[in-house]
């Protein structure tokens, strides 16, 4: 039996998870990297990297410090640009 997904439209997504997602993807392409570059080098699926990007999934630590090495960045950076977002919608 397959497992369904509810996918949710971007009105209803957490504005912090598309955010990051946005940030995310920017960040990727700025290192011009795809998808399954960023995936090798962290260790993830493309699968995974995608939702992040698309707001699907929300990133542990473990995650954020894993994709922060790659991107040439400090995770803290990225929750950072979350936190100013927020702030300043």
């Amino acid at each position: 039996m397959r497992a369904r997904y509810r996918v949710r439209s971007k009105q209803n997504k957490d504005p912090e998870l598309l955010w990051f997602g946005e940030f995310l993807a920017e960040l990727r392409r700025s290192k011009d990297l795809t998808q399954e570059n960023l995936a090798e080098a962290s260790g993830y699926t493309r699968n995974y990297i995608s939702l992040l990007e698309g707001g699907e999934r929300s990133p542990t630590l473990t995650a954020l410090l894993k994709l922060a090495l790659p991107l040439g960045v400090r995770a803290s950076e990225m929750v950072r640009h979350v936190e100013s977002r927020k702030a300043n919608p």
